[in-house]
């Protein structure tokens, strides 16, 4: 399996949508999206596959990682290049690992890849939205990234109470539940909820729990943004 260029595909159309979305925003980052190295290779096996040549053949499994890390660094070094402030790494397929599995076959990759495009100009984040994220919270605190994007799959308290606290901690408020199917009602009391509860940590951000559904209605979109307003004004 040969490692594509970078621009190859969909990735040069996503390069050049940064390009432009840095020229266009100027008050605020700008932060690329990339999948993470065990997600990405779940994609070229099949989610399915993957899981069971973890077991079958670790080998090989490793060797698609390898090819993975080594295009999502030349990746992501395209969007910084292209103007983007940092990246956020998208790993959901490691968060249904054990937690000796994600030791095994994603954290190493994730430690690799951010050590190799991090500085202090550039940003790394890492977001896993897995049901088993709960269990790999000792795992992830040790790589102290500089930002955590949770899931609504476990509590967000609980992230932020094993996770380090100079790290910032996003999350997660339920996107398809709230952003897509709920009211402006339900999000509103769903946001003060999780900041009456998380707001005590300085390094807390409130945020959707994941990608916000392209269904998802802007009343909804603006009642989140509305009542996170009023909270902190009112703090």
């Amino acid at each position: 399996m040969e490692v594509p260029e970078v621009g190859a595909g969909r990735t040069g159309i996503y390069i050049e949508a940064i390009r432009q979305a840095c020229q266009l925003i100027t008050d605020r980052p700008v932060l690329a999206g990339v999948i993470g190295p065990f997600s990405l290779a779940g994609r070229l096996m099949g989610v399915s596959d993957a899981m069971i040549y973890c077991y079958d053949d670790p080998d090989m499994v490793h060797t698609i990682l390898q090819k993975a890390t080594k295009f999502l660094i030349a990746y992501i070094r395209a969007y910084r290049a292209a103007g983007a402030d940092g990246v956020v790494m998208a790993e959901p397929l490691a968060g249904l690992l054990p937690p000796d599995m994600n030791d095994e076959f994603s954290i190493p990759y994730v430690k690799e890849i951010r050590e190799a495009v991090e500085d202090d100009s550039f940003l790394f984040g890492y977001h896993n939205c897995g049901n088993a994220v709960s269990h790999q919270l000792h795992s992830l605190a040790e790589l102290h990234l500089s930002l955590y994007h949770i899931g609504n799959a476990i509590p967000m308290k609980l992230a932020l109470e094993n996770l380090p606290e100079t790290s910032l901690v996003m999350g997660n408020v339920d996107p398809a539940g709230e952003f897509c199917n709920g009211t402006p009602e339900s999000i509103r009391s769903a946001a003060r909820a999780l900041l009456e509860g998380c707001s005590v940590h300085p390094n807390f951000i409130i945020s959707s729990g994941c990608d916000i559904p392209p269904a998802s209605r802007w009343d909804n979109i603006d009642a989140f943004f509305d009542e996170v307003k009023a909270f902190y004004q009112n703090a």
